[in-house]
């Protein structure tokens, strides 16, 4: 990808509802692989194959950039709430949430493609190296479970 190469971080992560974080920088992307299952049903002495169901795989991001201090609490609840949402009041639907990923033209303004999320929540967070001589916070890793991931047509 061309664009500015002092500006890594040409992704953005948006989670609905995660506050106080609207907008994730981040590094590197790997989308989630979509896959349909298939039902083979034997009919005489041939076997018909039919598509059964979507299975769509995991949504990873690497080096989630953190822009407003105290910011990266969020993300480690929302994996808290992921993990302990039976034994409260809290029903699954307060930890699936709604997202979007944009990829950046160099501009950092203009999106070049955006993807719909659905029912993401955090299932893995790697932590990262603490270095008192680097000025930036961020995550290294997480890996997110989705439900759909769906590219979306932008009107030019």
């Amino acid at each position: 990808m061309q664009g500015n190469p002092l500006n890594t971080f040409q992704f953005k992560l948006l989670i609905f509802g995660l506050n106080p974080l609207s907008e994730i920088e981040v590094q590197k992307v790997k989308t989630p692989t979509k896959e349909i299952s298939e039902i083979e049903v034997g009919a005489g002495t041939e076997t018909l194959k039919y598509p059964g169901k979507i299975k769509v795989g995991d949504l990873e991001i690497e080096k989630l950039k953190v822009s407003v201090v105290g910011a990266i609490d969020p993300i480690y609840q929302w994996f808290n709430d992921a993990q302990n949402y039976g034994f409260g009041s809290k029903s699954p639907l307060s930890y699936r949430k709604q997202g979007q990923l944009w990829l950046l033209a160099a501009d950092m303004v203009t999106k070049l493609q955006v993807w719909e999320i659905k029912e993401i929540w955090p299932k893995k967070i790697e932590g990262s190296d603490l270095d008192l001589k680097a000025n930036e916070l961020y995550i290294d890793k997480v890996t997110f479970s989705v439900r759909r991931f769906e590219p979306v047509i932008i009107n030019a």
